[in-house]
């Protein structure tokens, strides 16, 4: 039976207010991000700055001048309710910060450098010698409420390991931030973890429009991976959509305004395919940007939410034109909501040929802008349309889903850039859609069809003790499995079934002297095939695959 969740203390009506911002750049992204939900803004020259190196005359120009939350669904009286969000730091429909609690303007940061300290300081007695500001300080669940009045359950803010499963960060006894769920326990800890949660309950002065009182917990997080040129030209940001109304929310569309600027912003076209969104330059030369060899930007969902039954619910891409009116910026809460649906300002839906606005056409609605390949002759792209270059800007949604009271949607985006070897706007096309298909298909696979590079995964010469693998015996087994780890003692055994689900948790106290073959029993087990991950106790991971018989 699902749970219902409020929190103890009311919402309160938020003020505008002037949010934190923090730089990312752990990789080759230097990435500006503000606590109100706002991506990759720095002025007239963006902050989506690439390539980065540690020397800083080596930054380039911007891919992006910001990234915009929109958000919008129709309550059970049929009142359209909308947030939409801004570059301008009080203008926005959303704020920073936790409904109704202080405390949480802001932006924590920690770094795979401070989780590993961290994890070493307690695998070495049991205790927290040396504590790290960063890994002590990251945000806490709050107490919430279980209707109707069953006690209180705690609320995560941010993704954290929970060892001891009981729902309560305590770094003290070792537990440590991690990537989001679907990544923790599949991937290496990611070199920068950045967390930060804003809403809607602010007046709305730029839509005009009515809040969904929307709660969104925003992880963003990077790796540094430069023997993968894919993963370290990427930015990954998580996102919790928590409704806070005591209403469900129909028609639901989450979104996101993308705009685009590969260098010089006057010269650029839009793309998309399977929700993927891209931008790359309408020319051979980027006049004032990257001259010859300009890259393409890239906004891969790497998962979507879900609908009712557990599927994936669609991608929506519109674009957003200076003229004509009926495809101009919006104004009414109305005309936001139309651009999340793939319909223009005038209610007018995107169809194919030329830029898409195509008043009078009689051809079917489409869900996405420009999906044809522009490298090729078939298909609609801005190419084969013969749209001359320019600003360009798009709105990227997914929808519609039905979101009940105090319940959450999440869904994962990359924002990744590259470019190929030759003097092309789209020399990079190829490369960049086999990275996205990777993206989609294999990252999260809990048994990839291939080997994850080094920076991602836990058999990598940064987590093998030694270089040593454990002794696994006997494999297949119908009772005890033994392992033998030589003199590196276990902290904890834990086995998966293939879709990702722990089975079994096996806790060690500690090494006993002399002793090295560890036990796991597995008679609880159904038989089959599992994956069994140990944990020694300096952290180190190591993974194998194990056979149950009846």
């Amino acid at each position: 039976m699902r749970l219902w969740i409020v929190l103890l203390i009311l919402p309160l009506i938020g003020r505008a207010q002037t949010p934190p911002s923090e730089w990312m750049e752990v990789n080759s992204i230097r990435a500006r991000v503000t606590a109100n939900g706002t991506l990759f803004t720095g002025g007239s020259q963006g902050g989506f700055l690439v390539p980065k190196s540690g020397d800083q005359d080596s930054v380039k120009m911007t891919l992006f001048r910001g990234v915009f939350p929109w958000i919008g669904g129709v309550d059970p009286a049929g009142n359209l309710r909308i947030s939409i969000g801004t570059g301008s730091p009080t203008g926005s429909d959303f704020i920073s910060g936790f409904m109704g609690q202080t405390g949480y303007n802001r932006i924590w940061r920690v770094t795979k450098a401070d989780i590993q300290a961290h994890r070493a300081d307690f695998g070495d007695n049991g205790f927290i010698d040396n504590p790290i500001a960063a890994v002590m300080d990251w945000p806490k669940p709050m107490m919430a409420e279980i209707i109707p009045g069953q006690g209180e359950q705690p609320v995560a803010l941010a993704p954290f390991e929970d060892v001891n499963f009981n729902g309560l960060y305590e770094p003290e006894t070792g537990e440590y931030p991690t990537a989001p769920k679907r990544f923790d326990g599949k991937l290496a800890i990611p070199d920068e973890i950045l967390f930060f949660t804003y809403n809607d309950s602010t007046q709305h002065a730029h839509s005009k429009g009515i809040g969904l009182q929307m709660q969104i917990f925003c992880t963003l997080f990077a790796y540094t991976c430069p023997e993968d040129s894919g993963l370290h030209n990427t930015i990954f940001a998580h996102y919790q959509f928590w409704s806070r109304s005591s209403e469900r929310v129909d028609s639901l569309y989450v979104g996101f305004l993308l705009d685009f600027q590969i260098g010089n912003a006057n010269d650029d076209y839009l793309g998309s395919m399977n929700d993927a969104f891209y931008g790359y330059n309408g020319d051979a030369i980027d006049e004032n940007g990257f001259l010859d060899n300009p890259p393409m930007a890239f906004v891969t969902s790497v998962y979507n939410p879900l609908d009712t039954f557990g599927g994936e619910i669609k991608s929506v891409f519109t674009p957003i034109y200076p003229t004509p009116v009926g495809a101009t910026y919006p104004v009414l809460p109305a005309e936001f909501y139309r651009y999340l649906t793939g319909r223009f300002r005038d209610g007018m839906p995107l169809t194919a040929g030329g830029n898409g606005y195509n008043p009078g056409s009689g051809d079917p609605p489409l869900c996405c802008a420009f999906p044809g390949d522009p490298t090729e002759n078939g298909g609609w792209s801005e190419i084969s349309a013969g749209n001359s270059p320019g600003d360009r800007r798009a709105v990227a949604s997914f929808g519609p889903v039905t979101l009940l009271p105090f319940h959450l949607q999440d869904m994962c985006l990359a924002f990744h850039w590259g470019r190929g070897d030759t003097p092309s706007p789209l020399s990079g096309y190829l490369p960049m859609i086999k990275y996205h298909k990777w993206l989609r298909d294999v990252l999260l696979n809990f048994h990839p069809p291939v080997p994850l590079p080094d920076c991602l995964s836990f058999i990598s010469a940064q987590t093998i003790v030694n270089k040593e693998t454990p002794k696994v015996y006997p494999n297949p087994a119908s009772g005890v499995i033994r392992i033998n780890t030589g003199e590196h003692p276990l902290r904890r055994v834990r086995i998966f079934d293939f879709s990702g689900k722990m089975k079994l948790l096996q806790n060690f106290s500690g090494h006993i002297p002399g002793f090295d073959a560890w036990e796991v029993s597995v008679s609880s087990l159904t038989a089959g095939v599992y994956l069994m991950e140990m944990e020694y106790e300096k952290g180190q991971l190591m993974l194998q695959k194990i056979v149950v018989l009846p």
